[in-house]
Formats: C-alpha cells, structure tokens, sequence
C-alpha cells in the first residue's frame, strides 16, 4: 500500500522528514540554481505490508508506482564522506531528493554522514551490516542478524526515525528473507535501472549509459548508484541534466511509518567515529573504505575534499594490520604489505576486510613483505577478479 504524497502549497508534508527540512522542492527551495529540476512528486511508502518494489527480481513483486518519465534516485553502500559529500553537493544544486541505502558498519563510522542526509530532506534506509556476498547464501540467521544489525547501526547513527526500506546487497533477495522482512514491517526495494557505476571509471561513459538505459524503457525507474564511487559523483550533474534536458521528473520516496527497532539489538552497535590518520588532514573525515580489496592511489582524484593521502589496504581487524583483506570468491588469498607502528589505524574493527587505512602523504611508506616461493595474486588482481565474477565490492 502507498499514499502519494504532493508538494509544498498543495497539500501533506511526507513522513520522516528531518526537523526544520523540507521534503519536496518549492520555488525558495530552488531559487538561484540555474539547474534546479525539484521534486514533481513524493510517493509515501506504506511498509506495514512489507511491500516489494522494482524491476530486478524473480520474486513477487508490487506494480511499479511510478509514471511515465518520472525517476527515484537512490545510492548504497555509503556513506563515504569525500563521495557522499559531493553527492548531497550536486542533489542540492539540482534541488532533488534521493534514497540512500545504507551499510551499517559505514553509517557507525560516519555517523554525520547519516545525519547530513537527514537535514536536507533525503530518506535513509539500509542495505545490511556489512554487505557479505552472495547474501543469500547466508543461512537465514545470518540474513537477519546482518538486516538487524544494519538497521541498529544506521538508527543510532542517526538519532532519528530512519524508513523501514533495505535493499538485499547485491540484489540477492530469497522468499524466506522477504518473509522475515514483511514480519518486520521493512518495505523492500530492488532496482529498475543499474547504473553499473561500479564497474565504470570514466564519468562520461557512466552518463551515457545511464541515461540510454533510462531512455529504453517505457515507463519510470529506479535508478541504482553507489555513493562510494567518485566516477558516480563527477557524472551525476551530466545524468541529471540530461534527464532534465529528455523530460524526466524526479520522484522522492518516503515512508508513511518510521522504522520499529529490535529490542534484542537496543543498545547496541553505536556509532563510533573513524579517527583521522595520525597527521592527516582533518578534512579526510575518518580512516575507513568500504572495498574488498586495496584502494589505487587517485580512486578520488578530482574531487576537491578527497583525503589528500596514499591509500594502501589492510584490514583494520587485524594485529598489527598484516592480515590480508578478503578477496572476492573465487580469487586467491591477496597480499598486503605489513603496516608500519605509525600513524595508527583506527580502532574500530572490521568484518571481511570491509576497512582499510589511509595513510598521509608524511608518513613513511610500508616495509615490504618478503617474496613467498609462490607467486600469489596481487590485492588489484584479487579485486579484478572478484568483479570478473560479479561479485566486487561495489555491487548493489
């Protein structure tokens, strides 16, 4: 079931929007910006059902609630502070509204991050604890354990209502879970359109391929980016001013009822802040990466407030840091180098190397393992090949 909910001067105001913000763009909201498209519509969720949205699935599903040429924007696997910021940047300028599925091992680390969402009207839901792949390989207590996890981590994060909306990491959804999250009142969303922004670089290729997949179906989508990828936050201007120039409206998802927490999981799982890198910049915001595998050197060249820093991957889990990151299935054990006594990590802990370390650009470089007598994989080759499988990090 769903209400549709209609903009400033002509009716309700959506649930869950964040004090002193407005949800749905009326003409002060949009003054001044040249590429204001706003909000045409918001569409307010009823989750009691447990409802099941979008394209993507072999489930049963609710008919599509949107029109011809209407759009969601929604974004996983954050927040990271140096995309997220450029993200909320762009959707601001554009003055429109987003979804963000979060993960909760990032949203107790960037637990601002959460809240910036909040105050500018965006809705936030989440995508599990901490985005195990195939998801629905895990036994169903595990399922659950990650669905209830991410959403103590996210709802502490934000110290407010949050919408009972998840999305299954790499779309792997299963009768038996949707069961559980109808029980729990959690709507659940697939996608209409993959961007495929994890595994485009190039921000002009992401932009065509985006809007040529918008553009090929008949009726309205919902549109999957990830706010961990920089390509995804230097395309997103062209995206939406080419669905501006091509006649699409943007619709904002909101939930009619906040989501109810778990007694079993109260208390638990509060957030708790990266540390900046023993002289960093404090502008790096934190220490955490959400990837399967070592982070290249440049991966956010040409945003501004990118961590001015080396980046090199060890699981922050580990003693010392000489524990290697999980490498996607399939691929061989990666090799990381042995992390120096400084700066420090941070002290937060890791679940299947989700965390690496930023080091500034002053700190010394890492010794070197010694070669073993097999030549193993290298953290980039691990990675490639995880994604070769359809299963690297930035899946949805």
């Amino acid at each position: 079931m769903l209400a549709l909910g209609v903009l400033a001067g002509g009716g309700s105001v959506p649930a869950l929007a964040a004090p002193g913000s407005t949800v749905g763009s009326n003409v002060a909201d949009c003054a001044g910006k040249p590429d204001a498209m706003g909000v045409s519509r918001v569409v307010v969720i009823d989750p009691n059902d447990g409802p099941y949205y979008g394209l993507e699935t072999k489930q049963p599903r609710k008919p599509s609630f949107l029109r011809q040429k209407e759009i969601v924007l929604t974004f996983d696997d954050g927040p990271m502070p140096w995309i997220t910021k450029s993200i909320l940047q762009t959707l601001d300028d554009f003055c429109v509204k987003a979804t963000f599925f979060s993960i909760g091992e990032m949203a107790q680390h960037y637990p601002e991050w959460i809240n910036k969402e909040l105050a500018r009207g965006h809705t936030v839901g989440t995508h599990s604890w901490s985005h195990p792949l195939p998801f629905n390989k895990l036994t169903e207590e595990a399922q659950q354990d990650q669905i209830e996890r991410g959403f103590a981590a996210v709802s502490n994060a934000a110290r407010t209502p949050i919408a009972p909306f998840f999305r299954f990491p790499g779309l792997g959804d299963s009768p038996e879970t949707l069961a559980y999250l109808r029980s729990r009142h959690i709507a659940t969303f697939t996608v209409d359109v993959v961007s495929n922004d994890s595994y485009t670089a190039e921000p002009e290729k992401l932009t065509q391929q985006t809007l040529e997949k918008v553009e090929a179906r008949t009726w309205g989508s919902i549109i999957l980016f990830h706010d961990i990828k920089a390509s995804t936050a230097k395309a997103l201007p062209n995206i939406l001013r080419g669905l501006k120039e091509r006649g699409y409206r943007i619709v904002h998802m909101t939930s009619k009822t906040p989501y109810q927490p778990n007694p079993a999981y109260a208390g638990k799982l509060r957030p708790l802040p990266a540390r900046v890198a023993s002289g960093g910049p404090a502008s790096a915001a934190g220490t955490s990466l959400p990837f399967y595998g070592a982070v290249k050197p440049g991966y956010a060249q040409g945003l501004p407030w990118a961590p001015k820093g080396t980046e090199r991957g060890f699981d922050s889990s580990a003693p010392n840091g000489t524990k290697p990151l999980r490498a996607a299935t399939g691929a061989q054990p990666a090799t990381v180098q042995k992390r120096p006594a400084k700066p420090a990590p941070s002290s937060s802990t890791s679940s299947g190397g989700w965390l690496t370390t930023i080091f500034p650009d002053s700190s010394p470089p890492p010794a070197k393992k010694p070669p073993k007598p097999k030549k193993p994989v290298e953290v980039s080759n691990a990675v490639d090949a995880g994604l070769s499988a359809g299963l690297g990090a930035g899946r949805p």
